[in-house]
């Protein structure tokens, strides 16, 4: 898979943890917050029954004036935690009795009681201030704060780990399982091939899984079904293209042999006019006056040449004529091989007065070919250049070998100023051509990529020459090949 993955598993864990974390927050807030008002609920009726009970109590002393038992009554109520100073006042405002405890807190609440005096005036006869704060309940609330955190951490993970056990066994790794049969390069190829999912908790009965697994196994059915039938197509496609591009590839071919026919008929035409010449002077000499030996050698090796340029020029229209698919691979050179190619593209262009420029700089430098294909690769890429540069004031095509880290590269350069880019994505596609119609068949340069492909060699066309320019590589023959 080509983006990263963040498993199932992993995220299964982290939101098992995150929601237990949460709870574990929500439920101790919860609880803690329920205890503080429980216990400011406490402080609130303590001071209810204070003012009710312990307040009545200290006014009579004070009434009666019995200051030993008011000091009593004081330290009795400072016995609760959250007091920590009672002072009695007189009606004067004189304390009275006072006691406290030697503590510092930073929170702390100062109510005032008076005392009414037991006749009937009730008339103030002093008040009494209390001093208590509800520091001890956020101690308290510390200690419980870490108790619970502790236990309901411990039951979270305890509970975490068993949802994870179940979850993985019930969920992750039939989902594994499902995944690793989706993946699987085979799926699809083997028919009667179900998905099996792993044992699960409560696994008798089927759920959403179970379906889902037979719903990929009739989908993998359909899949091999669909695949059967596409290949069958495929195949019948394929044939039927070869056919028809074998029947292309045979009237591009006629069509070049057709071209070449037209140039043969004026290069045939200059040797059997000197033939004729000769032949002539030498009936008209042996009517007259015999020619000596050595004229007549001379004459006679003349209309030998005529007699062999028109070989030459028949055995290249025969080499381009014939298939060679089934010719067997022999070790050609490259000087043969550029031979052959010019006698061939000489005769075809011959009347546009264009040449083409052979240099090897690979010399004895061999590969291993079908010599009639590979000598129409080039016959081909020829012919487009003559083609293409037709039109320009200084034609030229230009064809160069040399050998680079045992590969022997052949470019076919000429005088045009490249290739559009958005033409070459599909210059090599078949039946595409750039030529008018009527014109060409748009095979040439696709024929040659896979006679090239099939030499394991490649053909490509060079953007970073200034000119147009064709590269084909292929493997050099080495020496001790050679050799044996």
């Amino acid at each position: 898979m080509a983006q990263n993955v963040f498993s199932l598993s992993k995220k299964l864990v982290f939101a098992v943890v995150m929601t237990s974390t949460l709870a574990t927050f929500l439920s101790s807030s919860a609880q803690l917050f329920f205890e503080y008002r429980a216990a400011e609920q406490d402080i609130n009726s303590g001071l209810e029954v204070f003012e009710h009970s312990t307040v009545e109590s200290i006014r009579n002393l004070v009434w009666t004036f019995n200051e030993e038992a008011l000091r009593q009554q004081l330290s009795a109520s400072l016995q609760a935690r959250e007091y920590l100073e009672i002072a009695v006042f007189g009606e004067g405002g004189e304390k009275i009795a006072e006691q406290k405890k030697e503590q510092v807190h930073s929170a702390v609440e100062r109510p005032t009681f008076n005392l009414f005096s037991p006749d009937e005036a009730k008339r103030i006869i002093g008040r009494i201030e209390l001093k208590y704060t509800k520091d001890f309940i956020f101690e308290r609330l510390w200690h419980r704060a870490l108790e619970i955190v502790a236990t309901n951490f411990a039951k979270t993970l305890l509970v975490s780990v068993i949802l994870m056990l179940i979850i993985a066994n019930m969920v992750v790794r039939p989902l594994k399982a499902l995944e690793n049969a989706v993946s699987d390069k085979d799926f699809g190829k083997r028919p009667g091939v179900s998905v099996a999912l792993p044992y699960r908790f409560l696994g008798k009965r089927a759920d959403e899984l179970d379906i889902l697994a037979e719903r990929i196994d009739v989908a993998q059915q359909s899949l091999l079904a669909t695949l059967t039938k596409t290949e069958v197509e495929r195949h019948n496609a394929q044939t039927a293209l070869m056919s028809v591009q074998d029947c292309a590839v045979k009237n591009q071919r006629l069509i070049e042999t057709g071209t070449l026919a037209a140039g043969i008929a004026h290069e045939i035409l200059t040797p059997l006019t000197s033939i004729s010449l000769h032949s002539n002077k030498i009936r008209n000499r042996m009517e007259r006056n015999p020619l000596s030996p050595e004229e007549l050698v001379r004459t006679l090796d003349r209309i030998d040449g005529g007699v062999s340029r028109i070989s030459g020029i028949i055995a290249g229209m025969k080499s381009l004529a014939r298939d060679g698919a089934n010719d067997p691979y022999t070790s050609v050179s490259i000087d043969l091989l550029f031979k052959d190619v010019e006698n061939v593209v000489a005769n075809s262009i011959g009347k546009s007065g264009l040449t083409v420029e052979f240099n090897n700089a690979a010399q004895g430098a061999t590969i291993s070919c079908r010599f009639v294909q590979i000598a129409q690769v080039f016959t081909s890429l020829i012919n487009n250049s003559v083609d293409a540069v037709a039109s320009l004031s200084e034609p030229w095509i230009r064809v160069e070998a040399k050998e680079v880290n045992g590969w022997i590269e052949i470019s076919v350069t000429d005088a045009g100023k490249g290739i559009d880019p958005d033409v070459v994505e599909k210059l090599f596609m078949p039946f595409y051509t750039t030529k008018e119609p009527g014109k060409g068949t748009g095979l040439g340069l696709s024929v040659a990529k896979s006679i090239c492909e099939h030499h394991d060699g490649t053909l490509e066309v060079n953007h970073e020459c200034l000119n147009t320019q064709f590269i084909v590589r292929l493997p050099r023959v080495k020496e001790n090949a050679d050799a044996a």
